[in-house]
């Protein structure tokens, strides 16, 4: 199965569903995190504008539906799941980051060739260390 399609799957199973905007949207920002993790680093400017300018829409949409697929998700969905994709219990709603880092982590974990083709921590730190940048707070 691709990745995009185990993402889409698994979002269902955690309780959101293609009527939201978002589902869509936080199924191409956790594909592109998998892909390239460094999209994480500077979600605004990473993730969010590269599935912004794909949906002709802005960065503050992006940002607001993936927020509503994770309040659906915290509030009717699947708490059991989320907490095994989280790797622990969760005490509170995740940020968007935290959330498609998690998702993204999991299908990692799920399908060992496609963290074989994306970019590694070491790559991004390597990256850090040399435009010597910090990470948005």
């Amino acid at each position: 199965m691709k990745t995009a399609k185990k993402v889409e799957h698994l979002i269902r199973r955690l309780g959101a569903n293609g009527s939201y905007i978002g589902f869509h949207f936080t199924v191409a920002a956790v594909t592109k995190s998998i892909k390239d993790r460094r999209l994480l680093l500077y979600i605004t400017k990473g993730v969010y504008l590269e599935v912004a300018l794909e949906n002709n829409t802005t960065v503050k949409c992006v940002e607001r539906d993936i927020r509503t697929v994770i309040e659906v998700i915290w509030k009717y969905g699947d708490r059991e799941l989320l907490n095994l994709v989280a790797g622990r219990e969760l005490k509170e709603k995740p940020n968007n980051r935290e959330f498609i880092d998690m998702l993204a982590r999991f299908v990692e974990e799920e399908e060992p060739e496609s963290r074989d083709a994306a970019i590694t921590e070491a790559d991004i730190k390597e990256d850090i260390k040399e435009a010597d940048i910090k990470e948005d707070p």
